[in-house]
């Protein structure tokens, strides 16, 4: 638990390490709750199979269009999803290639996130949560997933 307001933040940053199968539907991302979980920020650092954001934009195939692509924020470049669970606001950032390991400069995300108006409800908003891992919608045979590496740094 972070609980502490964008404006009070000085540094939020995280590495990662991970191993993944070359098989099976899954994300590997971080989960950033701010605001009570009001909204959901999830970088997905890579993806295979059949996983996508939630958006409210779909190509004539079905396919996910991001509302704002190849935006180089904390660290990496990232297509960007707005979409809603029912329960909150999601923000899906991409990676435009995958990665098993690099650091994230949450902050800078959260910054630019407030820049593009999109925590407009709340203004300044609440850092909750700081989370790391899968999503696996599909594992055959019940693939190895490992973390290796993981730290979080708030300041």
């Amino acid at each position: 638990m972070v609980e502490k307001r964008l404006s009070a933040l000085r540094k939020v940053t995280s590495r990662f390490g991970v191993t993944v199968p070359a098989e099976g539907s899954y994300n590997t991302a971080y989960d950033i709750w701010c605001e009570k979980h009001a909204y959901e920020i999830m970088l997905w650092v890579n993806w295979a199979g059949k996983m996508g954001p939630i958006t409210t934009h779909y190509d004539d195939a079905g396919q996910p269009i991001p509302d704002v692509a190849n935006v180089a924020v904390g660290g990496h470049t990232w297509n960007i999803y707005k979409g809603s669970n029912g329960a909150n606001e999601v923000f899906s950032f991409l990676r435009t290639s995958p990665a098993t390991a690099g650091e994230v400069d949450v902050k800078a995300i959260l910054d630019w996130i407030h820049a593009q108006g999109w925590f407009a409800k709340h203004g300044d908003v609440l850092l909750d949560e700081v989370q790391f891992g899968w999503e696996i919608a599909d594992s055959p045979g019940g693939l190895d997933f490992a973390v290796t590496d993981f730290a979080v740094e708030v300041k």
